[in-house]
């Protein structure tokens, strides 16, 4: 394992921040993260990883909107656990509206006695509430089964894969902040080398006019040698654009779009060897997203008892107290017969008097029809889908490991015999034809091609070192755990034969 790229130590600082969780995780740093709205502390002067890091965790726009889909979450728990509210109902019978016909009968009897009259009258039911009936009833919905346990057990899962999703997208923004800072530090390596190229270019030049004036050599060359010092003068400019379009996509992370630091650190031109692929490939599900599926399968096991569970109706159990007034009732009756006149006159009230009574009542539905079959049904086919779909997501994350695990094992492969082999002839070529054209032996041609070979391997290694990093930050993303980890265990064994899962 090499230890000389600090870029390397920076990225396992960055991922190992970001797969640091612990069971009681997220409650600090959610509230932080939503509640930080103040203004970004804009770096100035030479930035590091971590800085850029620290702060796109605590200002990138993406993650202010998780903290809320967790404390959506919880909010579904809380609700899940409450009880269903009572229920209060008031009943009114018997109004009278207005008050109600008297009573009058007439009857007419012959007997061996003689003949007799008789009419009776009695008295109306009166209007108003005197005789209503009033029942008040309050009800309580009693969930059976272990319904309200079985629902905050769903909306906890919802939480757990809510804070999964915070993780995710947190480790989303520290790759992209080593991605970015990355291309900044190549673009900055591209311009110090397009830099040295115009330098040396305005040195040939310079030195050529000379020889032109003192007539040792042919005003052709000196074309030849402005022509050049124009194309670094523009390859320049064009690495500086690169350059602050780099630097500006580093300051977006944290959510501004000027950047303000002068530059940033780190040694680009240094690799390490690879551990493994199989090695890799066997710990993918410790990558952020398959662990987030393991959540979500659980929260689909909970949907699915809490489906199960609603077979089983629920019981609403009623208390009621009712109350009634008596009907008071007058009456009077006058008769003739054979005994002679008969008169008479009765009455009944009962004051305030009123019936009460107490009311129990129970119901409960009878599952004869709808046993809950089809959404029973349908969370077991979502769970078996769920399945399905971590197993998918974890082959796509092997195929991905693999894929930039080529990537990085070709860019490594290539920085070494660039430096081995390519570099160092081209180097002292350079060298040899400088001072042969100073001494007379070599054209400006020769020169040129030297100058321009040895450039474009220097350009290439830098690619080479770049594609190696972007594709190590690339792995680390999908595993999760910073590659050194591996190298310590496992050792490391670049050029394997690689071959998706």
């Amino acid at each position: 394992m090499s230890c000389k790229s600090k870029l390397i130590i920076f990225c396992v600082f960055g991922f190992m921040l970001a797969v640091s969780i612990s069971s009681a995780q997220d409650d600090d740093r959610v509230d932080d993260i939503a509640l930080d709205r103040g203004m970004v502390a804009e770096p100035t002067g030479a930035l590091t990883l971590e800085e850029a890091a620290a702060l796109a965790l605590a200002h990138n726009p993406a993650l202010r909107v998780f903290p809320w889909d967790v404390r959506a979450a919880e909010a579904r728990a809380l609700q899940a656990s409450l009880w269903a509210n009572p229920e209060l109902n008031l009943e009114v019978e018997d109004v009278g509206l207005s008050e109600g016909p008297e009573e009058r009968t007439r009857s007419v009897s012959v007997n061996p006695a003689g003949l007799s009259l008789e009419r009776a009258e009695g008295g109306g039911r009166p209007a108003g509430f005197k005789e209503a009936e009033f029942t008040l009833r309050i009800s309580q919905l009693f969930l059976l089964g272990g319904k309200r346990k079985k629902a905050v057990a769903v909306a906890e899962r919802e939480r757990d894969a809510a804070e999964w999703d915070y993780e995710i997208g947190r480790t989303n923004v520290l790759r992209d902040v080593a991605r970015t800072y990355i291309a900044v530090l190549t673009a900055q390596n591209h311009v110090a080398s397009r830099q040295r190229v115009f330098d040396l270019a305005k040195t040939i030049e310079q030195t050529i006019t000379a020889r032109v004036e003192s007539g040792k050599i042919s005003p052709i060359d000196q074309k030849r040698a402005s022509v050049q010092t124009t194309a670094a003068e523009i390859d320049l400019g064009r690495s500086l654009r690169q350059l602050e379009q780099a630097r500006t996509a580093l300051a977006a992370t944290w959510g501004t779009t000027t950047a303000t630091f002068d530059r940033v650190t780190g040694e680009l031109h240094s690799a390490a060897d690879l551990p493994p692929l199989k090695v890799l490939l066997d710990r993918s599900e410790t990558n952020p997203d398959m662990r987030r599926w393991q959540y979500e399968i659980a929260r689909r096991e909970a949907v699915l008892t809490l489906t199960k569970a609603r077979r089983l109706p629920d019981l609403t159990a009623s208390l009621g107290f009712v109350t009634q007034g008596f009907d008071d009732h007058r009456s009077r009756a006058l008769g003739v017969g054979p005994d002679g006149f008969s008169s008479s006159r009765s009455s009944t009230r009962f004051d305030d008097s009123r019936d009460n009574r107490i009311e129990f009542e129970f119901s409960i539905p009878l599952p004869v029809f709808n046993r809950n079959q089809g959404n029973i049904r349908e969370a077991e086919y979502l769970l078996s889908k769920a399945s399905a779909q971590r197993y998918v997501a974890l082959s796509d994350v092997k195929t991905a490991i693999a894929s930039w695990y080529q990537e990085a094992v070709a860019a490594y492969e290539e920085t070494v015999k660039l430096n081995e082999d390519a570099l160092p002839v081209a180097e002292d070529a350079f060298e040899s034809v400088r001072l042969g054209y100073d001494g007379g032996k070599f054209g400006y041609i020769e020169v040129l091609n030297a100058q321009s070979t040895l450039f474009d391997l220097r350009v290439r290694l830098l690619e080479a070192y770049s594609a190696y990093h972007q594709a190590t930050v690339e792995i680390e993303r999908l595993l999760g755990q910073p590659l050194d980890r591996y190298r310590e265990i496992y050792g490391s064994s670049v050029g394997e034969e690689v071959n998706a899962p």
